[in-house]
């Protein structure tokens, strides 16, 4: 406890992380579902067991350097090449929550990532989603992807946009909304 706050830091050859606040295990998925029910309520119905009160209040930075631990014993097929990072925050009372992530080199099932980032956040009235990031294909030439959603008064916008950069340049763009 610092400052009468809780605070978990993990200092370890794979990964240093810091959680700072107030929270608990046990409801901190509770917290998770009730925000995401705020914006798409047909998607993620109300269950008796998340409807108690809860009282999150953190921050959190989370450093990954090796990914071996994840593989063994998570059986998860990912392997971090470079320092990957997510941080951020999560807030029941103002229901808030910012959830950021760069990974600059990763191998996922045999397929290479490069400059993926992730970004979800509820700043307003929606929440959204901003997935980007290379995919190294076998030519050896990149296809940058990314993914935006947007959630509101249980609408889900989504734009996937994609581009190469080969000497031919092809792109395009797929937009849903349900």
């Amino acid at each position: 406890v610092v400052d009468d706050k809780k605070e978990l830091r993990i200092n370890s050859p794979f990964m240093k992380a810091l959680i700072r606040g107030e929270y608990s295990y046990a409801t901190i998925p509770a917290s998770i579902i009730k925000t995401i029910h705020r914006y798409l309520p047909s998607l993620v119905p109300m269950d008796k067991k998340y409807a108690k009160r809860t009282n999150n209040n953190f921050m959190f930075d989370v450093k990954v350097t090796d990914t071996e631990l994840f593989r063994k014993l998570f059986y998860i097929p990912i392997d971090m090449k470079m320092q990957s990072t997510l941080h951020g925050y999560f807030n029941d009372r103002e229901e808030q929550l910012r959830i950021e992530g760069f990974f600059p080199y990763l191998i996922y099932k045999g397929t290479q990532y490069e400059s993926a980032s992730l970004l979800c956040e509820n700043p307003s009235d929606q929440f959204r989603c901003h997935l980007r990031g290379s995919i190294l294909m076998e030519s050896g030439a990149m296809l940058n992807v990314s993914l935006n959603a947007n959630a509101e008064q249980d609408c889900l916008k989504t734009v996937l946009n994609w581009s190469n950069n080969t000497n031919v340049t092809y792109s395009g763009q797929l937009a849903t909304k349900a």
